[in-house]
């Protein structure tokens, strides 16, 4: 059975309407932003803090990047930081083009990662990365057999 004229419910209707355009409006914000932040950033919780980043760069998930210039085809590995601050003065790191950065790697400013170079995974950088180069910060692994952990 349909409703009549004086039946039907307008304000319902000019409601839904209402909810429909605040729909809309919000997806072409939401568009806006998307094509605003480089894709690879805006997924992966990336903070970076007065940094420029070069064309076709990757910053993976839980890195934070500040005081830095990242050059083109720059790829940040997960969890690595930029140690920015000493306590006392804020300082820039410099990435130039092409440079390969393994994951949870710290990079202490002030700093220059020349082009072409690679930093491995874990390691803390303290010095300047010549050109087409590794640079590599660990310790050897040590294991104690028989380890018992100590009981409280």
């Amino acid at each position: 059975m349909q409703a009549t004229w004086s039946e039907h419910n307008w304000f319902e209707e000019s409601q839904s309407i209402k909810r429909h355009i605040i729909a809309f409006s919000l997806s072409v914000v939401i568009v806006f932003l998307l094509l605003a932040v480089p894709l690879h950033m805006k997924l992966n919780f990336v903070e970076d803090k007065k940094s420029t980043i070069g064309k076709k760069s990757k910053i993976n998930h839980l890195s934070y990047i500040g005081d830095s210039e990242i050059g083109k085809g720059v790829n940040v590995g997960a969890g690595t930081i930029t140690c920015n601050y000493d306590g006392v003065k804020k300082s820039k790191t410099k990435i130039k083009d092409n440079v390969f950065i393994g994951s949870n790697s710290s990079l202490v400013a002030p700093i220059t990662l020349e082009k072409n170079s690679i930093v491995g995974a874990g390691s803390v950088i303290t010095k300047k990365v010549k050109k087409n180069s590794l640079a590599l910060t660990r310790s050897s692994q040590t294991e104690v057999k028989n380890y018992k952990r100590k009981i409280k």
